[in-house]
């Protein structure tokens, strides 16, 4: 039994199947068949005359991802199955970023929307079409638009680890079949990169005697316990427990909670102000860190200069200024001390919340009397 129109798809069935047939070209013009496993006559007409479509689309070079999905569409409505269901680059990222608000410390939800609003824009057109549409292509050619802007390389990377985060988000949710995000950076990537300074002794002390009764905590608990800025500034007195000797907080940027305990000297500048209420240890410093202005960091590098200390600023790769001491590297010097003293990297990154030992050893100065003492244990031989 068949159904048919000369030099068109047609359907056909055979007597003991209780499925149609469609009978069209494929891409190459070869006379094909497949199962619709359809068994209504109508329906069944209306797939093979998708199947022709499609092929004859794909035989004119008129074929794209967008328009199968569209085709995939109107042949599931067809036969009552629904739709794909696909989502926008546009409007996945935005339900993305919406997601990330929830746990996301402010700094970093600032960073992904920056890299958010990139995409978008150097996507073009594009960023309107369904999220399964874009290709490894299209994902070179955004990385090599941001380039062109002169990004620094370590930048790049970051954009590429936060875009890579919202296709695997997508591929999660099975929109995708496999991550667009492909693209392998040059393995000079970390190559000319700015290399971060730390603090002194004694250039903490002459921070410390500069400082106010705020930026004097902040920086004690910066230099001593490893704390970036934001949980420097948010401490309140439940976090100091005295009884232990530690500090008990939970990282903003990470969520881990960390147990550090307290340096003598800290100790003694802590007991020597504590109050009876539980609030926030620097009070003004928080109310300025939550406005999220960078004013904050901005005032420390005024006292630094205050204290004559210089930022170290140094031209990046990607054209900026960059300063070589802020407050962060008070955690780099808090790594780098205990490194010099001899603390395995293990224990230094159960204190920083470090979990990439990577990440923790770009965080790690050693002193030239460290290296020295190490060459030293090395026999001596005679030449």
């Amino acid at each position: 039994m068949c159904y048919s129109m000369s030099y068109m798809a047609y359907i056909t069935k055979h007597p003991k199947s209780k499925f149609w047939t469609a009978v069209y070209r494929d891409d190459e013009g070869k006379w094909v068949r497949q199962s619709t496993k359809l068994t209504g006559k109508g329906e069944a007409r209306k797939a093979a005359d998708d199947f022709e479509k499609a092929n004859r689309l794909a035989r004119e070079g008129r074929a794209c991802v967008a328009v199968f999905r569209d085709m995939c569409d109107e042949l599931l409505k067809k036969i009552g199955a629904g739709t794909m269901a696909q989502k926008s680059v546009r409007v996945f990222t935005a339900e993305w970023l919406r997601g990330k608000a929830v746990d996301t410390a402010d700094g970093t939800l600032r960073r992904y929307e920056g890299t958010a609003r990139r995409l978008l824009e150097l996507l073009e057109r594009k960023a309107d079409l369904s999220i399964s549409a874009i290709e490894p292509g299209d994902i070179g050619e955004v990385f090599d638009k941001l380039k062109a802007l002169g990004l620094a390389p370590s930048s790049l990377s970051v954009e590429r680890a936060t875009i890579g985060n919202l296709f695997n988000s997508a591929k999660e949710m099975n929109l995708i079949r496999e991550s667009p995000v492909r693209i392998k950076l040059a393995r000079h990537i970390q190559r000319g990169q700015v290399k971060r300074l730390v603090f002194t002794p004694t250039q903490v002390q002459m921070l410390l005697d500069k400082a106010n009764a705020e930026w004097k905590v902040a920086i004690l608990v910066g230099y001593y316990c490893g704390l970036r800025l934001g949980d420097a500034v948010n401490l309140v007195w439940d976090n100091v427990d005295f009884g232990k000797s530690q500090l008990q907080f939970t990282q903003h940027k990470t969520g881990d909670k960390l147990e550090i305990p307290l340096h003598s000297s800290l100790l003694a500048h802590l007991s020597a102000i504590a109050k009876d209420d539980t609030g926030l240890l620097c009070p003004k410093l928080a109310t300025a860190y939550s406005s999220g202005n960078g004013s904050v960091s901005r005032d420390f590098m005024a006292l630094m200069r205050e204290a004559g200390i210089s930022s170290e600023k140094v031209r990046t790769a990607g054209k900026s200024m960059l300063s070589r001491l802020s407050f962060h590297a008070l955690r780099k010097s808090f790594n780098s001390a205990l490194a010099n003293a001899g603390v395995d990297q293990e224990l230094r990154m159960s204190m920083t919340g470090h979990q990439d030992k990577v990440v923790n050893a770009t965080y790690t100065q050693l002193e030239h009397e460290g290296k020295a003492k190490a060459i030293s244990l090395l026999p001596a031989l005679k030449a």
